[in-house]
Order: C-alpha cells, then structure tokens, then sequence
C-alpha cells in the first residue's frame, strides 16, 4: 500500500499540468453541487427561522370546542393540562408563548386594510420582540394595552403613523361581529413579503374583543432548544394527548387535506389568517371538551421544502453529468498514462512487481486525484459562500425572507458532502479501473516489445 501511494504521488507530480487540468474539472463539478446543497438548506433553515420567530415556536398546539349551538369554537381556556404535559414529557422546551389571533380589518379615516393580529404576552414574548425591527416609535408603547403594532406597508397603506388611533373589526370566536379602539404605538419592517407579519395585540385586550377570557388564549407554541427533535417532541405530545381526550389526527396536518389548510384548522391560510368559526362536517363526530390539535414548523413549510427536494436533484443530476463527462476524461487520461508508461511497466513487472500492485498504483492515483479534486471543490464552495454572504437584500425584497437578516447563508451538511464525495471517488476509481486493468495484464517481455 505505501509503494502504491509512492508511485501514484510521484506520478501525479510528473504531469502537473494535466493533473491540474483534470482536478480543476473535478473540483468545479463537486463546488457547484456543494453550492447548490448548501444554499438550499440554508433556504430551509432562514425560512423556518423566520416563521418561528414570527409563529412563536417550532411546535404548535391549537384547541377547539363545540358550543351549544354545533359551532366549533377555537380557544383553548386558563389553567389546561397543556403546560403539565409538556413538563412531562421532558421536551427540551427554550421558551412557551401563547397567543390569539384574529384576521381584522384596521381602520383609520376613510382607508382600511385586512391584516392578521396576533394578541401577545409580551411579558413571555422576549424572542418576538427582539425580533421586531422597529422603524417608527418604541415597543415601550406596549405598556399600554390598546397599543397596537402594524407593519410599514400597512401604516403606509392606512396613511397612518404612531400615535394614530385606528378602529378594528373583527369577528369573534362564537361567529359576532365587534369592534375595538387602538392606538399605533410602532411601526416595525415587515421581512420580504409584503402583508406576511402581523400585527400584534396585547392578548387580553384582543381577547376582550374575540369574546374569550383574558387569560385563554389559542395557539401554545413551544420553542425548542434543539429544533431537530421538532417531529419526535411533537409525537411525544400527541401521545400524551390522545391519552387524555379527543386529539385531530397527525396525518391529517401532514396530509394537506381541507381540515388542514380550511376553516378552523391549523394550517397556512390559518396562521396567516387567523382562527375562524366552523361547523361540524357531516361525517365529523361531535367531541366533549378540547380536542387538541399539534402542528410542527414542518408542516406549514412543507411547499419549501418540496421546493427544496426539487432542487437538491436537480444538483444530483448535475453532479452526475459532470461526473460523466469527466470519467471520460479520466478515461482516456489514463489509456494515455497507460500508453505512456509501457516501458515504465514493463521493467517494473521484469524486477519482480505483482500485477495487482500495478493496478493499485493507477487506482491509488485516480483516487488521489479525487480526493484532491473533493478538497479544492469544497474549500472553493465555502469561499464563494462566504463572498456570496457579503452581499445583503433589503427587507422591501421577496427574497429578505430566505436570508438571514438580509445575508445569503449556506448551511453545509456533512452528510450530504461526504455523500457527494464518496460518490466522486468511487466515479474516478470505476473510470480508472479499465486502464488500470489494461495496465497490470501488460507482461514484461510485451510491455518492453512495445516500446523498441
């Protein structure tokens, strides 16, 4: 093994041009896929660190109930078994929030505009609020329970500033129609698409005009120290649960279905829109108290990550052509190394040198070739994503919400590069392995004829 590591060192040494040539084509192909792999999960993991911080958590628990008259009713009340639960399944649990929502329309004057509320505590809501970036007034205005904090594009579109009062509509949790008095006390960014952030409430206040108690609430969120546990935390509490009482199943938020995505369940146009009062279908049946429903931030950014799977085969299929094109460039590399080196062969084969020794030098050197090539790729990638991390998107950009505060990131996985590399070596061996073989069945007496 080290004669073969010798002789393939002082080999790839004595052409360094065509070893150069030949890395840099490998090297090229393994930092375009490395690039590709890394920007898309960096993609994933920006986005879900945006919808975290704005849905408050990784985890998602939302409650219904029926009232007396068949409506189904969101809210979850004051002192459940919910914050038991969670201590008990030992989840790894960074911060609880709990909020209300409501899809209101603000008022001011003769302009209006719909726009999500979230009613907060701020008290409990410390991520939240330094993740606000306030571009008008103070979050010290929270202090006061109408305060009222709107996006930019939505003071713009009200024709608004801090200090203004505003009228909300808003429909409560039993199906009224009410109305409350606000005064905008900030005016915060709103990250890269437009209409995407709430407005935010302080929780009693909306939840007087929702027609809940001051201190129900309905959406608990649980950020997690290790958002990788995220799906087996969110069985953990499922289970626990379903022992209790009546729970929506699992599959239906994975699923995509109607109970998902439609009225009163916990999907996308749901967070985005705010809870809203429902019936029982024809085939649904009715339930006593809460029946709980438990969400990930893996399920509303599952078009994401689909998105995301799309173009990791895309780099797949690249990668693969590239390697195609250059295991024929190997190929013939080596055919040639082969022709070059008869008469090398031959007085190796005549001094005693075993024909699997003659394999293993050309194959050592294919898979040098490689390893170097894998090594160049990968520093190269992580240079470009780092100058490619220099530039910044403004939040007034749709793509602000695939950045992180701004900045491009690149998230490199190392199972995905060892993967790939693995995948370049075994590409340049098998290229290698037809000359190679040609190599060692040489003889010395043909090996030397060849070369008078």
């Amino acid at each position: 093994m080290a004669a073969s590591m010798k002789i393939a060192l002082r080999n790839l040494s004595r052409q360094k041009g065509r070893t150069s040539m030949l890395m840099v084509a490998i090297g090229f192909g393994v930092m375009v896929v490395t690039l590709l792999n890394s920007f898309t999960a960096g993609i994933v993991d920006n986005v879900q660190g945006t919808v975290s911080r704005m849905l408050g958590g990784h985890i998602y628990i939302t409650g219904q109930k029926i009232a007396e008259d068949g409506r189904i009713i969101s809210g979850i009340p004051e002192d459940n078994e919910l914050t038991k639960i969670i201590a008990e399944t030992g989840i790894r649990a960074e911060d609880i929030t709990r909020r209300s929502l409501a899809n209101a329309t603000i008022i001011f004057g003769s302009n209006s505009v719909t726009q999500r509320i979230e009613g907060v505590n701020w008290d409990e809501e410390k991520t939240l609020r330094s993740s606000l970036a306030v571009m008008k007034g103070d979050l010290a205005s929270i202090k006061n329970p109408s305060s009222l904090i709107v996006t930019e594009q939505v003071a713009d579109q009200l024709n608004a500033t801090v200090g203004d009062q505003v009228i909300v509509k808003l429909q409560t949790v039993s199906g009224q129609q009410n109305v409350g008095d606000f005064i905008i006390g900030a005016v915060i960014s709103d990250p890269g698409v437009e209409g995407m952030l709430s407005a935010y409430a302080d929780l009693s206040y909306l939840n007087g005009l929702l027609n809940l108690d001051p201190q129900a609430y309905q959406q608990l969120s649980i950020f997690l120290r290790n958002p990788g546990t995220m799906e087996e935390d969110a069985s953990r509490i499922y289970s626990s649960l379903a022992a209790l009482g009546p729970v929506y199943p699992r599959d239906s938020a994975a699923s995509g279905g109607n109970n998902f995505l439609g009225a009163g369940g916990p999907g996308v146009l749901t967070f985005l829109r705010g809870f809203s009062v429902s019936t029982l279908d024809s085939d649904e049946s009715p339930w006593q108290g809460v029946r709980y429903r438990v969400t990930t931030l893996n399920d509303l950014t599952t078009q994401v990550q689909d998105i995301v799977s799309v173009l990791n085969s895309v780099s797949f299929v690249v990668l693969i052509v590239l390697m195609i094109i250059v295991m024929v460039a190997i190929t013939n590399t080596f055919r040639m190394i082969v022709n070059e080196r008869t008469a090398e062969i031959g007085t190796m084969r005549a001094l005693g040198m075993q024909r699997t020794s003659v394999r293993n030098s050309f194959l050592t050197e294919a898979s040098l070739l490689a390893i170097g090539s894998v090594v160049a790729g990968i520093l190269a990638a992580s240079l470009v994503s780092n100058i490619a991390g220099l530039f910044t998107f403004s939040t007034d950009s749709a793509l602000y919400i695939m950045t992180n505060q701004g900045r491009l990131t690149f998230t490199f996985k190392q199972d995905s590069i060892i993967l790939d590399a693995l995948l370049v070596m075994l590409m340049a061996i098998g290229a290698a392995s037809s000359p190679a073989r040609r190599a060692a069945l040489l003889t010395p007496a043909e090996a030397l004829r060849e070369t008078r």
